[in-house]
């Protein structure tokens, strides 16, 4: 199964959504995702209708919006900004409609070239990424927001570890209500897990102690772990060209 950031992106714009939301498609290409988002916002559908000269690398022509966007907060969704040639001349185009707000939503920020330039200059309230590439200093800007996808990875986790499905995370025809509900995983388990791992760790430094305690222990005598262990060494005194006996024994049996 592939995870995907949509739920993160989703519950941040929840949040924002003043019930005049649009989600927009930079292109044909992305309506199929841009519809998963309507389905879960409640929003309505509109794309960006561009072209591509061929004889400029990286370079896009936006034409026209199709849809209702004038006076309404606009959201672009893409999978990842390159150069952010594509989603910035959409942003444009949406604020030459006169969009009330515009907010831009996606999953890696790559930020390469005269990305971060664009951004800045563009009309854009927020530039939604998450966590899943690094964001260096110099890439920081005041509109950028950085969204943690740790908590899809982990509920991942839980389920291959619970060998349930992991695809069932991202229904993408549940409700919003129903989306979070799957989101909100029980923390009393998860605090467990951890303190679980924490005497595991624990545990493996104190053997490691004694291992070191033991070979560093005066020659011919006995080094007994100390109370608590599962397991108790006894060394009997050494011959003088052979190894150590090595007797272990069970607690319980001593």
């Amino acid at each position: 199964d592939h995870l995907t950031a949509m739920p993160v992106l989703i519950d941040y714009l929840a949040g924002h959504n003043e019930g005049d939301m649009v989600i927009v498609s930079p292109d044909a290409g992305r309506m199929k995702v841009a519809e998963r988002y309507t389905n879960l916002l409640d929003a309505d559908l509109a794309y960006v209708h561009k072209r591509r000269p061929t004889e400029e690398k990286n370079a896009v022509e936006a034409k026209e919006i199709i849809g209702e966007v004038a006076g309404r907060c606009c959201v672009l969704i893409d999978d990842m900004i390159d150069t952010g040639g594509t989603i910035c001349a959409a942003a444009e185009l949406l604020h030459q409609y006169d969009a009330k707000r515009i907010i831009i939503a996606t999953t890696h920020g790559v930020f390469s070239g005269p990305a971060i330039d664009r951004i800045k200059n563009a009309p854009v309230e927020t530039v939604l990424v998450t966590d899943s590439l690094p964001l260096p200093s110099e890439k920081h800007a005041d509109n950028i927001t950085v969204l943690s996808v740790a908590p899809i990875i982990a509920q991942a986790i839980l389920a291959v570890f619970e060998d349930t499905s992991v695809s069932e995370i991202f229904q993408g025809n549940q409700k919003m209500d129903q989306f979070k509900l799957e989101m909100n995983w029980n923390q009393e388990e998860l605090e467990q897990w951890a303190l679980a791992s924490k005497q595991k760790e624990e545990d493996a430094a104190r053997a490691a102690e004694d291992a070191a305690k033991w070979s560093a222990g005066p020659r011919g005598h006995a080094q007994v772990t100390a109370p608590g262990r599962p397991l108790d060494w006894i060394v009997g005194p050494r011959p003088s060209c052979a190894a150590p006996r090595v007797i272990k024994r069970r607690r319980d049996a001593l």
